[in-house]
């Protein structure tokens, strides 16, 4: 009968734990890409509204409102130089064309080719997730500053 009691509360116990660590890991990956394009629209917007050098400042702060859990936004001119990464920047200034992800895509590089010859980039490449700290396939989604030689971006983990 202990036993049987002692089993059951263990039980509950590793449930519990399961559905809490579950639901904020699935949480952390779930972010639809459809809000990543809206926070690269809300960041045309601002840089329309506000100016370049404006914008660009409010892109690059790591609390500020284009950085939200697994999201912020990231600009680059089209010779791959970065303008602007919430995530990181202490990599504004420099030029990331060369950059490549851990599975090998040239991410900067293929988002350049695409703005060219599209206007908008859409590119699958693997970074660590910010929020799990592991590895994880990540879609990118940018589109060309209308008149000119830049684009912003955003990206979500699948």
């Amino acid at each position: 009968m202990l036993n049987s009691a002692i089993r059951r509360r263990q039980a509950c116990a590793a449930l519990l734990a399961l559905c809490t660590f579950g639901s904020d890991l699935a949480h952390a990956q779930a972010t639809p890409l459809s809000k990543a394009e809206a926070l690269v629209d809300k960041a045309l917007a601002t840089l329309k509204s506000q100016g370049k050098d404006a914008a660009l400042a409010e892109f690059n702060k790591p609390d500020g409102a284009f950085v939200d859990g697994e999201l912020y936004i990231y600009a680059y001119d089209l010779e791959g130089n970065c303008l602007a990464l919430g995530a990181n920047p202490k990599l504004v200034g420099k030029n990331l064309i060369e950059l490549k992800s851990s599975n090998g895509i040239y991410q900067i590089k293929e988002l350049i080719a695409q703005i060219k010859a599209k206007g908008v980039a859409h590119v699958e490449a693997e970074f660590t997730n910010p929020l799990t700290k592991k590895v994880q396939p990540k879609v990118l989604v940018a589109k060309r500053v209308p008149g000119a030689d830049m684009f912003v971006g955003s990206g979500v983990y699948k």
